[in-house]
């Protein structure tokens, strides 16, 4: 039977996920930094990559920055429209467009649906400044350039603890990443620390694009690549995992199977029936005696 090779992308969450961690991991993993550049020029900010080792692993760590200063968490209060605006304003692809607007849509329907408002009624504050702006929409560049087939995660872990967010402090994970998770195929677990390990924007761009399976699928690995995040834990490597490969899957073939009991029938007679069902098109037959009272 034919075989079709699918290259395909696994994100393994075992620390969670962020924008920066995936656009970090997508980076090792082969896409090409230099398409950063323009949304670096048009957004006024700068992709400040640097290569670490985190317990031993080789990583990068993505931070947005303007002018050298951070602005992660920088409260921008904007709306849907008004982030819309900003993503069509840049020079990328139309297909970039489409699901970078579609991630900040489902980040708006999670939040309004949190604080039980219409998307038009919320403002985005955390993921609506620039730096979450430049984090999904370089995850869409990346994610096309690798021109992969199929992207899947293995469950995510979310962390535990507190999060101090705009409206106040809330149990980890955050109010909008457990909407996000349950619109998700994928799934979630707590732990391994006290820590925000899966931050909105991480969860709806998994939401986005990756479907959900239990451990990582049977392939041919390509290249393995790391995405570092900010947090330091002790003797734990905070890194988000993504395998890039080619999964073997056979061409599916439809088979139907036919079962019954048959009682009291000579012999001769269940002879007879292997000639006519395989000329009546059947691919096998199989005939069990079985003892019965």
């Amino acid at each position: 039977m034919p075989r079709i090779d699918m290259v395909t992308l696994v994100f393994d969450g075992k620390m969670g996920a962020s924008g920066d961690m995936i656009i970090g991991a997508l980076l090792s993993v082969g896409a090409n930094v230099e398409l950063l550049s323009p949304i670096e020029e048009e957004l006024d900010v700068k992709y400040d990559i640097k290569e670490l080792v985190e317990q031993g692993i080789s990583s990068k760590q993505i931070r947005v920055t303007r002018g050298g200063n951070d602005i992660e968490g920088e409260n921008s209060g904007k709306n849907f429209e008004e982030i819309t605006e900003v993503i069509k304003s840049l020079s990328i692809s139309d297909e970039i467009v489409t699901n970078a607007i579609e991630i900040f849509r489902l980040l708006g329907e999670a939040e309004a649906e949190v604080h039980g408002k219409k998307l038009q009624e919320v403002n985005l504050h955390e993921v609506g400044a620039d730096d979450a702006i430049a984090d999904i929409v370089g995850a869409c560049v990346l994610i096309e350039d690798l021109d992969v087939e199929s992207i899947v995660s293995t469950p995510i872990s979310v962390g535990g603890g507190k999060v101090k967010m705009n409206h106040g402090e809330y149990p980890i994970p955050a109010p909008a990443v457990l909407v996000l998770a349950r619109n998700a195929t994928w799934s979630i677990r707590g732990g391994p620390v006290e820590k925000e390990l899966l931050t909105p924007t991480g969860a709806a761009i998994l939401l986005h694009f990756a479907k959900g399976v239990e451990v990582i699928p049977a392939l041919d690995v390509r290249k393995t690549g790391y995405g570092m995040g900010h947090h330091k834990i002790e003797g734990i490597a905070n890194v988000l995992r993504v395998i890039s490969g080619e999964m073997k899957n056979l061409e599916k073939d439809e088979i139907v199977v036919l079962e019954t009991n048959i009682d009291d029938v000579s012999p001769e007679v269940i002879g007879n029936l292997y000639e006519v069902l395989l000329e009546e098109g059947a691919r096998d037959v199989t005939v069990i005696p079985a003892m019965m009272k």
